[in-house]
Order: structure tokens, then C-alpha cells, then sequence
């Protein structure tokens, strides 16, 4: 999994890249947000088939100059952008019967359907609303992006082991006995433990913080941004 820089800069230069590149940038955006898209056209009264060919769909008509004219950081937040510009597409591609036959597509980005069918199938007994499932799925999509960074932070050190025996404790819902089960199982005191996992949350909320910061137009909107996205996770 890729972690752009800047999400919103990488957006707004797909019109300048050759094709090559285009393509791999797009395959980049797609991998970080094609499920929270896919989930929206799903909930949106859509079959598996049409929800794959409308996902893919849209992600190249992202790459059209016409799709992203008007389209800056300033203006918003990516999240929001990119709902808006999918409500804009789906009602295009109402009007277009055999728009997006599947393979007739000049452009083709693999998404995991079965993984996704498998996650919007856990979504249905909440009957939240398209626009809440996307920002669900934005939210927990963002969340699994800092929690990746956050594994590979500790692949690199060589704390694997020890990032899979702290990692159920970022939840904060965990009992002092269960310091000590890890510390026995990692050869580590209980005060050891403690401050690992202290500073294991604080990389975290760090890692949530900038993932954040690559989808809103300035610092001052974090904070905001990131009350909505433990919003949408509460509903």
C-alpha cells in the first residue's frame, strides 16, 4: 500500500502526466479510496457487476481534464470532492445505457470485488444511507491506511512481533492483567509495556493526523476532519 504525499496535489496533476504515468497514479487513488466509492454505488440499488464497472469507470473518468477542471485544494475537502463527483457521474451514467460495458473500458484498474462484496455484506443489517456508508468507509479506509504505515513503521525496526502483541491495545479498552500476559509473552516488564503502548498510540494518532492532513486544504481543517471521520465510525 502507497502513501502519496499529497493526495490532493496528486490529483490535481493527473491532466499534466504522460499516459503512463497517469495510469499509475491512478492506480494509486483507486487502491486507497476505491472501496468507500464501490460501497456508495453498491448502497445506491446497484449490482456487484455494475458497482465494479462504475467504480472503475469513474476513477478513469478522474482522469479527463473536464473531471477535474474547477477542482482545488481550496475548494474543499477530497472526501468531499470526490462524493460529489461521483454523484455527478452516476447521474451522467444514468443517461448513458451501455456506457461502461465491462471490458470495453480503455482503462482498467483491479479492484478485490470479493473482498469488498464480503465488507458491504456487514454493512447491511446498520441500512445506513449511501452517503454515510461513504463516509463509513472513508473513515475506516483512512484508519486502515495509518494502522498499514503504523505496521511498517515497526517491520522496519524489527518490532513485528511486538507490534502484533501491542496492537490490541490502541483501542484503550484493555485490562492491566493483559499488561502483563504481553509483557510475559515479549520478555518485558509491565512498566516497559506501558510505555510502549504509549508511545505506540502516540505514532498512531500521529499517522491518523497526517493521513488527514493529505485530504483537507489546510492544518486548521485536522481537527474538524478528524471529529467527522470518528463521527461517521460512531453512527
Amino acid at each position: 500500500m502507497s502513501f502519496p504525499d499529497t493526495r490532493w496535489s496528486v490529483l490535481l496533476t493527473l491532466q499534466d502526466l504522460d499516459e503512463t504515468a497517469s495510469r499509475e497514479v491512478l492506480g494509486e487513488l483507486c487502491a486507497a479510496y476505491w472501496y468507500p466509492v464501490y460501497a456508495f454505488v453498491r448502497r445506491s440499488d446497484r449490482s456487484s457487476h455494475e458497482a465494479e464497472d462504475l467504480t472503475q469507470g469513474f476513477f478513469a473518468h478522474l482522469l479527463e481534464r473536464r473531471a477535474m477542471e474547477g477542482a482545488s485544494p481550496e475548494k474543499g475537502r477530497f472526501r468531499s470532492f470526490l462524493l460529489g463527483a461521483l454523484k455527478n457521474f452516476l447521474s451522467t451514467e444514468a443517461r448513458r445505457d451501455a456506457a461502461w460495458k465491462r471490458g470495453g473500458r480503455v482503462l482498467h484498474v483491479p479492484l478485490d470485488v470479493d473482498e469488498g462484496e464480503a465488507r458491504f455484506e456487514k454493512e447491511l443489517a446498520d441500512h445506513l444511507s449511501p452517503d454515510r456508508l461513504y463516509d463509513r468507509a472513508w473513515a475506516d479506509a483512512l484508519l486502515r491506511r495509518a494502522m498499514a504505515a503504523l505496521a511498517g513503521d515497526y517491520h522496519r525496526a524489527n518490532r513485528s512481533a511486538q507490534f502484533a502483541a501491542l496492537q490490541e491495545c490502541l483501542s484503550g479498552k484493555i485490562e492491566s492483567a493483559s499488561y502483563e500476559r504481553i509483557g510475559q509473552a515479549l520478555g518485558m516488564s509491565v512498566s516497559a509495556v506501558t510505555n510502549a503502548v504509549y508511545r505506540l498510540r502516540l505514532r498512531y494518532r500521529d499517522l491518523v493526523r497526517q493521513e488527514i492532513a493529505r485530504t483537507v486544504s489546510s492544518d486548521a481543517e485536522v481537527d474538524e476532519e478528524l471529529r467527522a471521520v470518528f463521527a461517521a465510525l460512531s453512527r
